[in-house]
């Protein structure tokens, strides 16, 4: 999730101030960038989502007035260009497996069973763990 953050914390922000921002930027990216690596496709599956893994996402983001609605998610992201939000998602998505698997590891409970895992994963410091 860190490196979510990261790769979001930059976005710049192009709603208006005036008007009522009841959701943090980095909240709704992070939202989304979850769902979306989760299957979600369409702005509806991203609320879903988020209400689905909100006690989850509460550890991470300070979800000041909850999850944000579908018609938010996609108002949001009419202000950014196509380009923008494809290079946000490849700076997150370029960690590699050898690293990343290891940090899974440590945030998920994997004692007592079977994970099933390609070649990549297959590194003696992973198996051990």
């Amino acid at each position: 999730m860190k490196r979510l953050v990261k790769s979001v914390e930059a976005a710049s922000d192009a709603r208006r101030p005036r008007g009522h921002l009841l959701h943090k930027l980095l909240d709704v990216l992070e939202i989304a960038f979850c769902a979306i690596i989760c299957g979600a496709q369409i702005y509806h599956d991203l609320e879903i989502f988020g209400n689905a893994k909100r006690m989850w996402l509460s550890n991470y983001l300070s979800l000041p007035n909850g999850i944000p609605n579908a018609d938010t998610f996609e108002r949001i992201f009419e202000t950014f260009t196509p380009s923008v939000v494809a290079e946000k998602m490849r700076c997150f998505l370029q960690s590699n497996e050898i690293t990343a698997i290891p940090e899974l590891f440590e945030m998920i409970n994997v004692k007592n069973a079977i994970v099933a895992i390609d070649m990549m994963g297959t590194q003696t410091k992973i198996a051990k763990k």
